[in-house]
């Protein structure tokens, strides 16, 4: 492992903790942009209120960097002159919103309303630079090659200017669109995620800007000589030297220009990137040494590895990966680990599935070995499971239900037979895993159908809808081909007629008292059947009845299990 015996000077360190300062305070402010941002309902809400909202979040951010000026002894600059001096000239939070801008203004003005707003739009920008002429000029500060223009002055509230003109343009010049294809372009116009990144890309710009204009201005204040703030050149040179890196063949020259190049500029994640190529254990020792200067790695090298792990050609390389992965989880406590784990899943899960579809899995016993098998291959992976194991320990369990089941063949009773189930239920197997394996069991329906021959007296309990309409169907249709044959064979329709009656009444007697334990299982007394079987119109209404499903426990009894 490489040892970084690199000395990090205390002004190097502040260096560090300035950056991420900086980074946070800006990240806060994107974050609320974005928030603010999908408050809007449509585009021209967007236009609207957009560009104000934009620069707020911007002054928002300068305050709290003028915040770190103050901190560090910096009293010649405030919000307003930072704005309007040194920020204004640069910003492109303006231009990503004309972007938009003018894409809805294709959209809602006609060609001389939008000469007229370009016009007023004109005027306001030349309002803006002769204003700046009135301003008292603060610290003359030399931006070198980070900023390569003259700053001009510019009043802040000059912004506002442009912003009002720009509204009472809109005010004066919307009006009701009734095409559908204006509409339509409007909703795509809002609703396109082009939209919001050109917004985020001027918003970053703008953010970034403020940091590298803060870090400027510090260099050229009495708090510079506690912070060593790098020079373009050493930035350049320290790039100069990654780039050579790439050409060097020998590991240990190639590891020497790469820790040069972070001596002279540390905060290049790319150096460290280009260290744990060369090995991956650097990254345990790179992390520690980029954590001094508050530099975040662990997100680079998250993705570094989730890379790496995609991109494996054999087993021995994607176990190796999965190893850094759990160590850099042991060490860092990495909140996206199980991230990196979904990705070795999806990675190892072909070579899983090929091994579960060629084994037999006829017996419970094979189901065992099978799982056994995918269960040490995973364990050389770090993984915890994976859904085939799942799929497995189901198989297991029906195979183990089908075994419990065999005597299922001697019971002759619904009673017997849900005592049964309950029994299989307390030994812990799914209630629906269980229901599953009786459905493929002939037994189930003889049983259900013995149920109702030796309950035919019985009103009292439940019936759930496998034992009423599987006999429902069974005996109507035993007695409308009973009625089919007795018409063609018996010449006397009188008797034909009256022994079709007598086999649709033994059904409707069969049934009677399944139905009335039916209704008991939906929730109802027996009772209801009366009307509603008198009175032919409300006849739809019992065979909704009867096909309500079962409840939980009522006062008829416990819920049926089949």
């Amino acid at each position: 492992m490489v040892n970084l015996n690199i000395p990090l000077a205390v002004e190097v360190i502040n260096y560090g903790k300035l950056r991420n300062t900086f980074r946070k305070a800006n990240e806060s402010c994107m974050n609320d942009f974005l928030s603010r941002y999908t408050s809007y309902n449509d585009i021209s809400e967007v236009v609207g209120n957009c560009l104000d909202m934009g620069y707020e979040i911007i002054r928002k951010s300068i305050d709290e960097h003028i915040s770190v000026l103050l901190e560090n002894g910096v009293y010649e600059v405030d919000s307003d002159s930072f704005f309007s001096q040194l920020f204004f000239k640069y910003s492109e939070w303006e231009k990503h919103f004309d972007l938009i801008n003018d894409k809805y203004m294709d959209i809602v003005l006609s060609e001389e309303e939008k000469d007229r707003y370009r016009t007023q739009r004109r005027q306001s920008r030349e309002k803006i630079a002769a204003a700046g002429s009135n301003l008292v000029n603060i610290t003359n500060l030399d931006f070198g090659r980070a900023i390569d223009h003259t700053i001009d002055s510019a009043k802040a509230v000059a912004v506002n200017a442009v912003t009002n003109v720009a509204h009472g343009v809109f005010n004066l010049g919307a009006k009701a669109i009734s095409s559908i294809g204006a509409a339509l372009d409007k909703k795509e116009l809002f609703d396109s995620p082009q939209t919001i990144e050109t917004f985020k890309q001027g918003m970053k710009h703008d953010l970034d800007l403020v940091s590298e204009i803060t870090f400027h201005i510090i260099a050229s204040s009495e708090a510079a000589s506690m912070i060593k703030i790098p020079t373009p050149d050493e930035i350049q040179k320290a790039r100069s030297m990654l780039n050579n890196s790439e050409k060097i063949t020998d590991v240990n020259t190639k590891t020497d220009v790469i820790m040069k190049a972070i001596q002279i500029y540390p905060f290049d994640s790319d150096a460290y990137i280009k260290l744990a190529e060369i090995d991956l254990d650097y990254i345990f020792n790179l992390v520690q040494y980029s954590n001094v200067l508050c530099l975040n790695l662990t997100d680079v090298f998250h993705s570094f590895i989730s890379k790496l792990i995609k991109q494996s050609k054999n087993d021995e390389e994607l176990q190796y990966y999965a190893n850094i992965a759990s160590k850099f989880n042991e060490y860092y406590r990495d909140e996206n680990f199980s991230e990196l784990q979904k990705v070795i899943e999806a990675q190892i899960q072909p070579e899983l599935q090929s091994i579960y579809e060629k084994a037999n899995k006829n017996t419970e016993e094979e189901l065992i070995a099978l799982k056994n098998t995918l269960l040490e291959k995973i364990k050389v992976f770090n993984m915890d499971s994976c859904k085939i194991v799942e799929t497995i320990d189901k198989d297991i369990e029906k195979e183990k239900i089908k075994g419990e089941l065999v005597s299922v063949n001697m019971l002759s009773s619904k009673t017997e037979l849900e005592n049964r189930i309950s029994e299989l239920e307390n030994k812990g197997f799914d209630r629906d895993a269980i229901q599953e394996q009786l459905d493929g069991h002939f037994v189930v329906s003889n049983v259900l159908k013995n149920s109702v021959l030796k309950n035919i007296f019985n009103f009292k309990g439940r019936a759930s809808r496998k034992e009423f309409w599987p006999a429902f169907f069974k005996f109507n249709i035993l007695a409308f081909i009973v009625s089919v044959i007795v018409g063609n064979v018996c010449r006397n329709e009188s008797v034909g007629a009256t022994i079709s009656f007598i086999a649709f009444l033994i059904a409707f007697c069969l049934l009677l008292s399944v139905a009335v334990r039916r209704l008991h299982d939906a929730g109802f007394s027996g009772y209801v059947m009366i009307p509603l079987f008198i009175i032919y119109p409300l006849q739809p209404v019992l065979w909704i009845l009867l096909s309500l499903s079962s409840k939980g426990d009522n006062k008829y009894g416990p819920k049926p299990k089949i």
